[in-house]
């Protein structure tokens, strides 16, 4: 996780936008746990995961507009029944996704990357919480 957020804190000194993906719901079995993360970078880089296969190609296929739009999202993923027989997703459960815009332009970017790097240098543990409407 370490990683993401270093990423994160590079990209906002570079002035760019990038995404940062958060599974923030799962309902029964599914790739990757509540709190999952993965950066994706304006230059089109990936930086940790929400699970892989279909799920993560449709969470990257929208980033693009989060990254343009600076609107964040939420995608929800039903990973069972005739929706995803034909797929790599047939885990069983459901999830939904937050992509939220990281804008060097929001001037409580860095002090907020800054904490989570703090927190996780001393070995801590930490919690993020974020309004999802």
């Amino acid at each position: 996780m370490k990683e993401i957020y270093d990423r994160a804190v590079e990209e906002s000194k570079k002035g760019n936008v990038s995404v940062l993906a958060t599974i923030i719901k799962q309902a029964g079995p599914s790739p990757r746990g509540i709190g999952a993360k993965c950066l994706l970078t304006k230059d089109g880089t990936l930086i940790g995961t929400v699970g892989g296969g279909r799920l993560e190609a449709e969470v990257l296929g929208k980033a693009p507009q989060v990254l343009q739009s600076g609107v964040p999202e939420v995608l929800s993923f039903h990973l069972k029944g005739t929706d995803v027989e034909d797929t790599d997703m047939l885990c069983g459960g459901d999830v939904e996704v937050f992509l939220a815009p990281l804008s060097p332009k929001d001037v409580s970017l860095p002090s907020f990357l800054d904490a989570v790097l703090k927190i996780h240098r001393r070995g801590g543990e930490g919690l993020i919480a974020t309004v999802v409407d």
